[in-house]
C-alpha cells in the first residue's frame, strides 16, 4: 500500500545526493534521471528489467506490479555468485566509456556544475493539496507523501524535508479526516471539496423545485410518434417513461442507462421536443468525440465541458442562447466542473439534464456526483439493452456491467468469441490472420483492433500496415515523424493512403481527439512536413507538423491502421 509512496521517497533521497555531488537532474515521468546519461546507455544497463518484460510479455502479462510480475521476478532472479568485482567494474568501465561516459567526462560535468548557485525550489502547501483532489475528491495518507517526494526529486530536496512538509500538511486546517477504509488506509478530503459538493446538491435540490423548462405530457409523446414515423424506430417504455421524466419534470433531472439501451435516441426526441417549443438545447461532455457524437447523433450543438466553461470566463457566454443543458456521460463529470455548470444554469435560468451511467468509469477528474445525485434525488433509468440483437449478447452485456465478468466471459467462450494463445507472438499472428480473413471477406466495412499495451500496438500497426502496402493500399514512400499519443512517445511512419487518428483538439482544424481520417498527400516543405488528410467526416484539412504540435514539438497524430 505504501509502495509507491516509500520508492518516490528514496528517489527523493537519491536525487538530493546525487544533486549535492553536482550531477544535473531533470524530470523524467514520475521519477528523475541525470541529464548526462544518454537513454541508450540507460536501457542497456537495465538488463534485470529487460529480462523480466519479456518474461511478462510471453505470459501475455501487462505489468510486473501483479501476481504474475511477483512470481516472474522471483523465477528470473539468478543465484548469487561469487563475483570479481575489479573485472565487473573493468566491464562497466569499458561498456560506459563506448557513451563518452569516463572520469573526464565526469569530473568536466560536475565542475561545470556550481554547487553555491544551488537554489531550492518552495513547496507551494495549496497546491499539493490541491493536486492532490485532481483526480479524485478522497486522497490516502500515502498519496501525500507520494506527491510530496516526487516534486523534491526533481528539484533535490532531501527525504527529511518529505517527511518534515508531509507532518506539517497533515496538521493543515484545510484537511479534513474521513477515517479510514476497508485496508485500514487513512483517508482525508479538503473543505474546499465538502463546500464544493454541498453547493452542488443544493443548487440542483433547487432547480429542481423549479418547472420554468417543463413540457407537457402530450408534446413529448407528440415528438416520440414522429420520431418513430421518421426512423422506422419504436421506442421502448422504458425510454418514453424516462423522457416524459426529464422533459416534464424540474429543472434539474437524471437519466441513466445502460451501454447501448438507447440514450442517443431517446436525446434526439428531446431536442426536438423542446425545438417545437421554441426553445433551444445545447449539450456537453468531458471528451471531444463524446460531444461531437451528441451533435451527430441527436442534433444537438454540444462542446466539450472545458469549452463551454473557457469560452464562459471569456464572456463568450453560450447560456444566453439556451434554455436546457444537457450533460451527457455524467459519470464522468467531477465535481469543480459540475459546480460551475450549475451556477452557470442557475444565473442564466436554464434546465440541467444529467445523462449517463454510475456503473461506468468513475469521473475523470474528482470521482464525480452522478451517484451521489442519484442516491438523493429523482432519477429515471434506462436497462434494458438495444444494441446488441441477441439475446444472449444483452445479457453478457448486462453481466459485464454488474461485475459478473465470468459468467459473460463464459458465454463468449461458448459461443467461439473468446481465444487463447500460448504467447503474446501467437496471440498476434491470430489477431492479424483474423483481420486479414475479416478484410478479404468484407472489404466495404470498418473493423477495430484492440492492444492494451503500446508496444502491442505498434508491433500489430507494423504487421497489418505491412500487408496494406504489399496490396497497393499505402503506399511505399514514408516520412518519419516524432509523434505523441496521450503519454506515449514515438516515432511514426506516415504514408499516402495510411488512416490516422488525431490525438490533440485543434479548434482552428475542426478537430479533435480521436478524429480519424485518411492521408491523400504528403508534401515537405524545407523543415515542415504537410499531411492532407481526409476526414471521415467528409472534410479535408492540411496538418502541419509544425503547427499541430504539443509543447515538446511532437505531432499529435498516430497510425490507425484499418
Amino acid at each position: 500500500m505504501w509502495q509507491k509512496a516509500a520508492g518516490a521517497l528514496y528517489r527523493a533521497e537519491l536525487s538530493h545526493q546525487m544533486k549535492k555531488i553536482g550531477f544535473e537532474i531533470e524530470q523524467d515521468g514520475e521519477s528523475f534521471r541525470l541529464t548526462i546519461i544518454p537513454e541508450q546507455a540507460c536501457h542497456n544497463f537495465s538488463k534485470r528489467a529487460q529480462t523480466i518484460n519479456e518474461r511478462l510479455k510471453e505470459c501475455s502479462a501487462t505489468t510486473s506490479a501483479s501476481r504474475i510480475g511477483n512470481s516472474i521476478k522471483i523465477t528470473t532472479r539468478a543465484a548469487k555468485q561469487n563475483i570479481e568485482r575489479d573485472t565487473l567494474l573493468q566491464n562497466w568501465r569499458s561498456e560506459l566509456s563506448s557513451y563518452g561516459l569516463n572520469n573526464e567526462t565526469l569530473e568536466k560535468h560536475l565542475s561545470a556544475k556550481c554547487k553555491s548557485s544551488e537554489t531550492k525550489t518552495a513547496f507551494e502547501v495549496p497546491e499539493i493539496i490541491t493536486s492532490l483532489t485532481d483526480k479524485t475528491a478522497i486522497f490516502r495518507k500515502q498519496d501525500l507523501y507520494r506527491s510530496i517526494a516526487e516534486r523534491a526529486q526533481w528539484n533535490g530536496e532531501p527525504a527529511a524535508v518529505v517527511n518534515q512538509l508531509a507532518k506539517s500538511i497533515l496538521t493543515d486546517e484545510e484537511l479534513v479526516s474521513l477515517g479510514t477504509d476497508n485496508k485500514h488506509n487513512q483517508l482525508f478530503s479538503t473543505k474546499q471539496m465538502l463546500r464544493l459538493e454541498k453547493e452542488v446538491f443544493e443548487i440542483a435540490q433547487s432547480l429542481t423545485k423549479k418547472h420554468n423548462h417543463s413540457l407537457q405530457k402530450d408534446i413529448v409523446n407528440e415528438a416520440i410518434s414522429s420520431h418513430e414515423k421518421a426512423c422506422g424506430y419504436t421506442l421502448s417504455k422504458e425510454q418514453r417513461e424516462g423522457l416524459l421524466y426529464v422533459c416534464c419534470e424540474g429543472d434539474f433531472s437524471i437519466l441513466q442507462g445502460s451501454a447501448g439501451a438507447g440514450k442517443s435516441s431517446a436525446m434526439a426526441v428531446l431536442n426536438s421536443a423542446y425545438l417545437k417549443q421554441g426553445l433551444s438545447v445545447i449539450g456537453t461532455a468531458i471528451a471531444k468525440k463524446a460531444a461531437d457524437n451528441l451533435t451527430g447523433e441527436s442534433g444537438i450543438n454540444s462542446y466539450t465541458v472545458a469549452k463551454l466553461l473557457s469560452d464562459s470566463e471569456r464572456g463568450r457566454n453560450h447560456f444566453s442562447k439556451a434554455d436546457v443543458l444537457v450533460v451527457d456521460e455524467a459519470g464522468q463529470l467531477g465535481t469543480k466542473q459540475l459546480n460551475k455548470l450549475l451556477h452557470l444554469a442557475q444565473e442564466h435560468n436554464a434546465k440541467v439534464i444529467l445523462v449517463g451511467e454510475d456503473k461506468q468509469l468513475d469521473a475523470i477528474e474528482l470521482g464525480g456526483c452522478l451517484r451521489f445525485l442519484t442516491q438523493k434525488l429523482n432519477c429515471s433509468r434506462i436497462e434494458k439493452i438495444k444494441r446488441q440483437r441477441e439475446s444472449w449478447a444483452r445479457t453478457a452485456v448486462m453481466q459485464l456491467r454488474d461485475g459478473q465478468a465470468s459468467k459473460a466471459l463464459s458465454t463468449f467462450e461458448a459461443k467461439g468469441l473468446l481465444n487463447f494463445s500460448e504467447s503474446s507472438e501467437d496471440t498476434q499472428k491470430q489477431v492479424i490472420n483474423a483481420w486479414k480473413s475479416y478484410h478479404s471477406d468484407n472489404p466495404n466495412k470498418s473493423s477495430l483492433v484492440l492492444a492494451q499495451r503500446w508496444k502491442d500496438v505498434d508491433q500489430l500497426s507494423t504487421q497489418m500496415r505491412t500487408i496494406l502496402q504489399s496490396q497497393g493500399k499505402v503506399g511505399k514512400e514514408e516520412v518519419e515523424v516524432d509523434c505523441i499519443a496521450s503519454e506515449h512517445r514515438c516515432k511514426q511512419r506516415f504514408a499516402v493512403g495510411d488512416r490516422i487518428k488525431m490525438c490533440k483538439n485543434d479548434y482552428r482544424l475542426s478537430v479533435s481527439n480521436g478524429s480519424m481520417g485518411q492521408i491523400t498527400t504528403i508534401s515537405k516543405i524545407n523543415d515542415d512536413i504537410v499531411f492532407t488528410v481526409r476526414l471521415d467526416s467528409g472534410r479535408t484539412v492540411s496538418i502541419s507538423s509544425n503547427s499541430y504540435k504539443n509543447d515538446e514539438g511532437r505531432l499529435p497524430m498516430v497510425l490507425a491502421t484499418p
